[in-house]
């Protein structure tokens, strides 16, 4: 969760954004990084952390399951 310097948002921020980054994080979340998906994306246009953060695999939580 990111913490803002005097508690407050700053403006320039997409609403969306801040919103995802005040989600707290699970320790206990076995997440895993998919080498296939970041092989197959090497030659893409796009900024390499996007890509990097796209390639890390999050299991679904039984909350989540439908």
């Amino acid at each position: 969760m990111t913490k803002f310097p005097g508690g407050s948002v700053p403006e320039d921020r997409p609403e969306a954004d801040v919103a995802e980054q005040q989600i707290p994080v699970d320790d206990a979340v076995d997440a895993t990084l998919d080498i296939d998906y970041l092989d197959d994306r090497s030659d893409a246009d796009a900024n390499p952390a996007d890509v990097f953060e796209q390639a890390i695999d999050i299991p679904l939580t039984e909350d989540d399951r439908a």
